[in-house]
């Protein structure tokens, strides 16, 4: 009876279990998963598009700071708030219509990277990883390499993670002010700045340097350009004085033709009185013929010109776009880094506050154990707004937050400790 009790156990648990992966596993639309489905894109988030037919709309897109992708022929997207098939929808209809197609092309859309949270706080490694989609906030605590240990030899921690964090952030600061004083040089190029502009007041004095590298760039820029639509403009200009040159060879021969046709009508009345032979006229009639011809090839001259005038114009304003275009390209990278860097300052920053938070706790309790208690919060930034929501261990995680880990220690005199803020201890 037992024996059948159990087998009657397993099977019910093996039924449960085949349910609960029918349940779990993915569903795919297209593409993309169901998972993908429901996400809302964001900028740093890295994108898998496939156009059907469309190789230069086929690759992988990351999102800039501008909260756009740039594509070919369909331009620029805002896509933070969308999910991947309204993406997908939007590309291609905004293709059909460029490309005046009867029917939209197949479209594609997955999440190749999404973009990353982070963890700051009591744990062991504070900072950036990669988001993973169904994460809750035991998972980032986990990553981040759980709970922070005390070390044994007190304060010899805090200070390495302090001077470590000190080295990182004066490396991102310097990053940061060469990216800035690139956007201020792009931003210039874009508005076709006839001169360097004055560097704004979050450049300081050890962007010197950087700013002279880009105002070279800046002064090579418009050198070249200037150089080309000099040239370009000189041709057209001899172009011109060309057309005005045929314009007079096509009058000395109308006077020329009208000389010789008048020639030819009283040619004609000498011969239709029995004054001149009809061998008269051959001659002059093909003087006439000769003459038209010259006038056509003369015309024909004009518009040959007059089309090089066009052309040189032409590039003349492509040398211009193709610099704006570039420009803008390369200035939403630029500000995609120094959205980065400023997160990884910002970062360090929190770890350099949270050695000296913890220098402070490991002094207190270096005369016994205390266990420590997680409390969590966190900062999410939703519409352009960020707020700070209370979590706890099964809270699930969305990308881009950032998870505060607040650490409080219980020691041998049941004194509860709490790391505050702004590295103080509170004890009650």
């Amino acid at each position: 009876m037992d024996a059948r009790a159990k087998s009657t156990r397993r099977f019910r648990f093996r039924r449960s279990l085949l349910a609960s992966l029918l349940l779990t596993a993915p569903a795919v639309v297209g593409s993309a998963s169901a998972a993908d489905q429901a996400y809302r894109l964001g900028a740093q988030d890295r994108l898998r598009i496939h156009v059907y037919e469309w190789p230069a709309l086929t690759g992988e897109f990351t999102v800039g700071a501008d909260e756009q992708i740039s594509l070919p022929v369909v331009g620029d997207i805002r896509v933070t708030g969308l999910q991947p098939s309204e993406l997908a929808r939007e590309i291609s209809g905004r293709l059909k219509a460029k490309a005046t197609l009867t029917e939209p092309p197949d479209t594609a859309v997955g999440v190749a990277q999404y973009r990353p949270f982070y963890v700051i706080g009591g744990v062991e490694r504070s900072g950036e990883y990669a988001y993973r989609p169904g994460m809750i906030v035991l998972t980032a605590v986990s990553i981040a390499g759980g709970a922070y240990r005390r070390p044994e030899v007190s304060g010899w921690a805090s200070e390495r993670d302090a001077l470590s964090a000190g080295g990182e952030i004066q490396l991102h600061e310097l990053r940061r002010q060469e990216l800035l004083a690139k956007e201020l040089r792009l931003k210039a190029e874009i508005a076709q700045a006839a001169e360097f502009p004055a560097p704004p007041a979050a450049l300081s004095p050890a962007a010197a340097g950087f700013l002279a590298e880009e105002r070279g760039i800046f002064a090579a820029y418009r050198e070249r350009l200037r150089n080309e639509t000099t040239a370009l403009t000189q041709t057209a200009v001899l172009h011109r004085d060309e057309i005005e040159t045929l314009k007079s060879q096509r009058e000395a021969a109308e006077k020329q033709r009208a000389s010789v046709q008048r020639e030819l009508i009283d040619v004609r009345d000498l011969i239709g009185r029995g004054l001149a032979p009809t061998s008269r006229i051959l001659p002059i009639e093909r003087t006439v013929a000769q003459i038209e011809r010259e006038q056509k090839e003369l015309d024909t001259l004009v518009l040959r010109a007059r089309q090089q005038i066009n052309i040189a114009n032409r590039m003349i304003a492509t040398a211009r776009d193709d610099r704006i275009t570039t420009a803008s390209t390369e200035l939403v990278g630029v500000q995609a880094q120094i959205r980065e860097t400023e997160e990884r300052i910002a970062t360090a920053r929190r770890v350099l506050q949270e050695s000296a938070l913890y220098a402070t706790g490991t002094a207190r309790t270096a005369d016994g154990d205390a266990a420590p208690v997680f409390t969590f919060s966190i900062v999410r930034v939703e519409a352009g707004i960020a707020s700070e929501i209370e979590a706890f261990e099964t809270t699930v995680m969305q990308p881009g937050d950032i998870l505060k880990v607040q650490l409080r220690y219980r020691d041998a005199g049941s004194r509860q400790v709490a790391r505050t803020e702004n590295g103080a201890v509170a004890r009650r």
